[in-house]
């Protein structure tokens, strides 16, 4: 902790770069606009197995006999639920152009309609799949730069496009984004409500609360995931806010998360936040609509000013300083201020990890070099030592995109992320050119298989094997280990198999 370390290893400055985009995704049988019946019977027909007083999770129980509705199970955690299938639900929710205008219009008709817990849960029992095949809208936040980014479904068109099973379909990203529109759309309309679109580590969610007129709060929670797809409600006790209801019935760490902002015209905003930060949506999205950064960063150091301890704030304010184009000494200060802060248990947690990593990468995008290589070294220094540590992995990442910047020194970017994680470097497909950069992704995944690592535990092993799959499709690369099979350990050939 403390000051920043310079450290020695400085890469040339920088000229910010768009990624390549990801290959094209799989395609899948989307129908247009199936009609009503044609979903119901898609609906009736999934899963039908077994004897219908066995509940199956997430599956149907065969109708016993025909008709529109039929029974079926979802398993809500350890708790059997029963579902009815009911076509006028199908009906009243589905979209087609000839009963809508424009799915903004559709989505009007959702905001009317679902107007309370069971509401949001009859429709996404009828009319959702969780997926994770989505993969048509690649949103890249302002705040962090080009190398992040996932692909997220605009609410319109996760509410209006429907899969081979007559459902339309996403993961937590988009169901959180869908909620959050419709939310908006009832506040507007006179709903007296404070909502947010948030994600803790490596999950989104949607969350929002109303306070009623005997004081108390009642909160809501909206999420998806494999398993289920629900919102949940609890009013808290007299005096109870709602971060101590949230933190007490829904077990969330209100003090440290990501506020989410999505625009029209393709930006986004994924911002460490509190949740007095998070409260404070529809301030933000007023200022970061009209492209006002600095507005932006004047609401964060107020709620700084309040926690000044916050991790999550202090790493908005660094993001936003370096988003305004601040002076270099302010940057540097607050960089400071950030590494103070981080201690090594901090390093090993997922939210805070890629916190580190993904703005040390974005003040060096930015040219601030000195914050940016500082804070990452400042990180590395404290996990020096403590082998196996969950920050070695994205400190590995750190430096494999450290090596992709015009004219950095790809020799001791590599040399950087070996000495952190060997294994972890294997999820990134290799995209060296020059005869040195393949000796150092040989000795890569030479030095894998001889500490072991790869097998200490299933992750790594299904990163190897996927990562050595990809590899095989490389003609140049595949010829060029070939060529070195003598060299390679038994183990390394059992794995990989014939196929490289």
């Amino acid at each position: 902790m403390g000051e920043v370390s310079t450290g020695t290893y400085v890469p040339p400055a920088p000229v910010r770069t768009q990624a390549a985009p990801p290959p094209p995704p799989e395609q899948h049988a989307t129908p247009p606009n199936p009609s009503i019946e044609e979903r119901a019977a898609a609906i009736r027909t999934v899963g039908q197995t077994g004897n219908s007083d066995k509940p199956h999770v997430g599956k149907q129980l065969p109708p016993d006999i025909k008709g529109k509705d039929a029974d079926y199970v979802i398993n809500f955690g350890s708790i059997p639920e029963r579902r009815v299938i009911d076509s006028s639900v199908i009906e009243k929710y589905t979209y087609s152009p000839g009963r809508f205008p424009s799915k903004d219009a559709y989505l009007d008709h959702l905001a009317e309609n679902l107007t309370g817990t069971s509401e949001f849960n009859v429709f996404f029992d009828h009319m959702y799949e969780y997926s994770l095949e989505r993969e048509t809208h690649r949103v890249v936040p302002e705040n962090t730069g080009a190398w992040d980014g996932d692909f997220l479904a605009r609410p319109a068109d996760f509410a209006t496009e429907y899969n081979e099973r007559g459902k339309i379909y996403g993961d937590c990203d988009e169901v959180s984004g869908f909620l959050d529109d419709i939310l908006s759309r009832q506040k507007q309309n006179g709903s007296d409500i404070t909502h947010m679109n948030v994600a803790t580590s490596d999950h989104a969610l949607a969350l929002w609360y109303r306070h009623n007129s005997d004081g108390t709060y009642t909160c809501f929670l909206g999420e998806s995931g494999s398993i289920k797809t629900d919102v949940r409600e609890v009013t808290g006790l007299p005096g109870q806010s709602p971060e101590e209801i949230f933190t007490e019935h829904f077990n969330l760490d209100p003090s440290h998360m990501r506020a989410s902002f999505t625009f029209d015209d393709g930006r986004y905003y994924d911002i460490p936040a509190n949740f007095s930060l998070a409260c404070r949506r529809d301030e933000m999205t007023a200022v970061l609509g009209r492209g006002d950064i600095g507005g932006a960063l004047e609401i964060i150091e107020e709620e700084l000013a309040k926690e000044p301890g916050n991790l999550s704030l202090n790493f908005a304010r660094l993001q936003f300083l370096a988003l305004t184009c601040a002076p270099e000494e302010e940057v540097n200060a607050q960089a400071d201020a950030v590494a103070g802060l981080l201690d090594p248990d901090m390093l090993g947690d997922l939210m805070f990890a890629n916190f580190t990593e993904e703005t040390s990468r974005f003040l060096i995008e930015k040219g601030f070099d000195q914050a940016g290589i500082g804070l990452m070294q400042s990180a590395e220094n404290m996990i020096a030592g403590t082998g196996g540590h969950l920050f070695r992995g994205v400190a590995s990442a750190f430096y494999l995109h450290m090596a992709d910047l015009p004219g950095a020194d790809k020799d001791e970017c590599y040399r950087k992320a070996l000495e952190h994680d060997s294994v972890l470097l294997l999820s990134i497909e290799p995209r060296a050119e020059q005869p040195s950069d393949k000796e150092n992704m040989a000795q890569m995944l030479k030095q894998s298989i001889e500490d072991g690592s790869y097998l200490s535990n299933a992750r790594k092993l299904g990163v190897f094997r996927s990562a050595v799959s990809r590899m095989s499709s490389d003609k140049e690369y595949n010829s060029y280990i070939m060529g070195r099979r003598g060299e390679l350990p038994e183990e390394f050939l059992a794995v990989i198999g014939e196929g490289l």
